[in-house]
């Protein structure tokens, strides 16, 4: 199954930008952009799937209208508005999927995405792993975070047990789409912000595990700004 994401502005065609993001590590995604509302429509029928990225500096009357008959007609279509900060509200009142202000990133493109990819996959609880012993599946709850080790991955769980997987970390990036609490903050980790109790100075603290973490000062500030949406 291949993810359709729409791209929509007004009057600019935002392929340059968007075809140099790597929007999933994993997933396979389409790109279909529209510079026109023709060329929009074009792009969603009642039975599409999609996330749209639209793009706008202001809402008009006319985008409202416009983007209401989308909610009404193709209710499987998810909607994130890009635009300036005082349309935040706007959105919220519109009930969109999602909103993100200018200027706007790739960070921020992935962020939308990662949160339509989750609501896809609710269903996704668990990694599944092939290993020479047959097929390995863990709970998302049970895993405090992964751990680069060159060629390896840690997977540390709750009460202190660990897994040494045969795969560099990059290749457990999916984790991070399929599910929002998985946060890769540090080129060597990736932590489930679910399962973190406190972060102490430089000790990092889980739930159900006794032996805490230690952090470099950097990781510990940056971690504290992600769990308190700084």
């Amino acid at each position: 199954v291949m993810d359709q994401l729409i791209i929509y502005k007004e009057g600019e065609s935002l392929k340059e930008s968007f075809q140099k993001i790597r929007i999933s590590q994993k997933r396979a995604y389409r790109l279909d952009f529209a510079t026109s509302l023709s060329m929009l429509q074009q792009n969603l029928k009642p039975e599409t799937q999609a996330l749209l990225y639209f793009f706008t500096n202001t809402l008009t009357n006319q985008h409202r209208v416009i983007i209401r008959n989308i909610l009404q007609s193709c209710p499987d279509v998810c909607i994130c508005l890009c635009s300036h900060e005082s349309m935040a509200l706007d959105a919220w009142k519109l009930q969109l999927f999602h909103f993100e202000a200018f200027p706007i990133d790739g960070h921020q493109i992935k962020t939308a995405y990662r949160r339509y990819v989750n609501q896809l996959s609710e269903s996704q609880s668990q990694i599944n792993i092939k290993t020479a012993e047959g097929l390995l599946s863990i709970p998302y709850r049970t895993i405090n975070y992964l751990k680069a080790d060159g060629n390896y991955t840690e997977i540390h769980l709750q009460q202190g047990k660990k897994r040494v997987i045969t795969k560099q970390l990059n290749a457990f990036m999916y984790t991070t789409e399929e599910n929002l609490q998985m946060n890769r903050l540090h080129r060597s980790y990736i932590f489930n912000l679910t399962n973190i109790r406190q972060v102490k100075g430089k000790e990092l603290y889980f739930y159900r595990t006794e032996t805490p973490l230690q952090l470099s000062q950097a990781l510990s500030d940056k971690l504290k700004k992600t769990l308190l949406a700084i």
